[in-house]
């Protein structure tokens, strides 16, 4: 479906969940105490991917289940799935998960900023 990079136009959809999100999480994503699902930044693209191109059933079966399993492994097959690495995967992970949480969203902005082509 897609390259080994997520397009442009996924990296600016990603930051437009991550920028309406009342948190960004740690991997792979949090329910906020309004009930809302918040993604890390991996899962954000991810999210923006489906959005795109896949079925309705297939979005909700993903944010079922990152929520209620929270693997790593499945946000990695579903990279894979999709046709990104889980070297990637993994490294916007890190990267997500090593900021502060109080800087955290606006350091995955700039993180994907910094992705775009």
């Amino acid at each position: 479906m897609s390259n080994q990079f997520p397009s442009n136009n996924i990296i600016q959809k990603a930051k437009r969940i991550i920028s309406e999100q009342s948190l960004a999480p740690r991997s792979p994503a949090e329910i906020d105490r309004i009930g809302k699902v918040n993604f890390c930044a991996a899962a954000a693209l991810v999210k923006a991917e489906l959005d795109t191109s896949f079925p309705k059933a297939r979005r909700d079966e993903f944010v079922y289940k990152i929520i209620t399993n929270g693997a790593s492994e499945y946000l990695n097959t579903v990279f894979c799935e999709i046709g990104w690495s889980s070297s990637l995967c993994k490294e916007v992970r890190g990267k997500n998960d090593s900021f502060a949480p109080e800087t955290r969203r606006q350091q995955v902005i700039t993180m994907f900023n910094g992705m775009l082509s």
